[in-house]
């Protein structure tokens, strides 16, 4: 059984191909919705970082709480504000660069999430709650960038819609045509599969019903709630950020 702070494990977004691609783009307005794209899937990474690094820093200040308490028993002359003072700075620097008290920091912080997390029900559900909402933000990421791009290039003001994959194939086959650059960009596979989890997270609770297993091919029970992964999340929240890289380079025109 994979363990419960495991779950916030695998934290990789491929934020610098996006980079990269922001970093070559031409078209103003198409860079400005690019930035803003960009900038909603850096808040991704760093709800899957954030539970680790609390938990890290957390572990750290009581280290520097230990080695002041120490300081305080040795040095009874000085008061609590003087050892503050001329201690706590350094103290923290020791704590937090040496590379052996970071490893041991990490591990003693994975150690106390795993604990509390398999103490309490709430912090539980809380955290896989929260990891089924950022592949929800991962689409409406995407699906922003789609219908922003798309807007920019409508110079005969056709009615679109971009509420889900089809329509926005919908849509971009209206202001371009049937391009198989952007069949291609818009018929992936992973694509079709964060759309489909942003649907049961948004629409049934994160429930899996009959529909999500026959276009996803997932192999999951109608009822069950799915569960995700940081790492898992990483990937969809990528699939986002891959299709969202090809239509900036479609539409840098």
């Amino acid at each position: 059984m994979q363990s419960n702070a495991r779950l916030l494990t695998g934290v990789k977004i491929d934020k610098s191909r996006l980079s990269a691609r922001l970093d070559r783009l031409r078209n103003a307005s198409v860079k400005q919705v690019g930035i803003a794209f960009s900038e909603s899937i850096l808040n991704i990474e760093s709800n899957l970082k954030l539970p680790h690094a609390l938990m890290d820093r957390t572990m750290a200040l009581m280290a520097v709480t230990q080695r002041l308490n120490e300081l305080r028993q040795r040095q009874p002359n000085l008061t609590d504000e003087e050892i503050v003072d001329r201690f706590a700075g350094g103290i923290w620097d020791e704590v937090t660069e040496n590379s052996a008290s970071r490893a041991h920091f990490k591990k003693a912080a994975f150690q106390e999430l795993e604990s509390l997390l398999k103490q309490s029900d709430l912090l539980r559900e809380a955290v896989k709650s929260m990891l089924r909402s950022n592949v929800a933000l991962a689409w409406s990421a995407f699906e922003c960038l789609a219908e922003d791009l798309a807007q920019a290039k409508n110079k005969h003001g056709s009615k679109l819609g971009f509420r889900s994959l089809d329509s926005i194939r919908k849509s971009y086959a209206i202001i371009f045509g049937n391009n198989p650059k952007l069949a291609r960009i818009l018929g992936r596979r992973n694509l079709r599969t964060l759309e489909q989890i942003r649907h049961v997270v948004m629409h049934k609770g994160g429930r899996v019903d009959a529909a999500f297993i026959q276009k996803t091919g997932r192999k999951l029970k109608p009822g069950k709630r799915l569960v995700l992964t940081a790492s898992a999340v990483s990937r969809h929240t990528n699939a986002a950020i891959s299709a969202g890289i090809g239509l900036l380079r479609f539409c840098d025109l």
